[in-house]
């Protein structure tokens, strides 16, 4: 292999890795804002069409209480629909979802509106649900050395067992392409 080819090759193989861990850390992020639309319209029932201070609450009760975070934003209201993105302008403090909330919404100075809307659950918060349960399952088995968490889909359970992830015999290996039979890489034909 010529040093230009090895040089091409590092190249590659650098650019992967960089973009492996890019992707890995773009996918383990979970957003920390939410999506809102909503549709707006006066007390006539005209849509309004205009840009507007609406104000966003977030509450752990349904009537009453005291909010647990608060937003005023400058929202352009086209036809009477909007949509803003809660907590980029105002990040959510640590722990505001470990209880189930409600969204009040106030429109300019007329007070908020009745009733608040429950949050319930997006994407996400599915995905992170069944981590944090993976998480504690995983850390309750207690594998000793040498052992790793297998699952067992005959039990549809986690078990400790042995860390049989060694060498491999490639012996058998069948259908190898021509290219790859030598273990010697080949220079690219494009």
């Amino acid at each position: 292999m010529s040093k230009q080819q090895r040089g091409n090759n590092l190249i590659k193989a650098i650019g992967f890795f960089v973009l492996l861990g890019w992707l890995g850390a773009a996918m383990a992020v979970i957003p920390q804002s939410i999506n809102y639309q909503g549709y707006l319209t006066n007390t006539d029932g005209t849509p309004v069409d205009a840009t507007t201070n609406i104000t966003f609450r977030l509450y752990n009760v349904d009537a009453g209480g005291v909010p647990l975070w608060e937003n005023t934003l400058s929202v352009p209201v086209e036809k009477g629909f909007f949509s803003v993105e809660l907590g980029a302008a105002s990040p959510f403090p640590l722990g505001l979802f470990d209880d189930p909330l409600w969204l009040g919404i106030e429109v300019g100075a007329d007070g908020e509106m009745t009733s608040r809307k429950a949050l319930t659950s997006v994407g996400f918060a599915f995905r992170a649900e069944r981590a944090e349960i993976d998480e504690d399952t995983l850390a309750s088995l207690g594998c000793a050395m040498n052992q790793v968490a297998k699952w067992d889909g005959g039990a549809s359970a986690w078990i400790c067992a042995a860390d049989d992830t060694g060498s491999s015999d490639w012996t058998g290996l069948t259908n190898i392409p021509a290219g790859f039979a030598d273990n010697v890489e080949e220079a690219s034909t494009r």
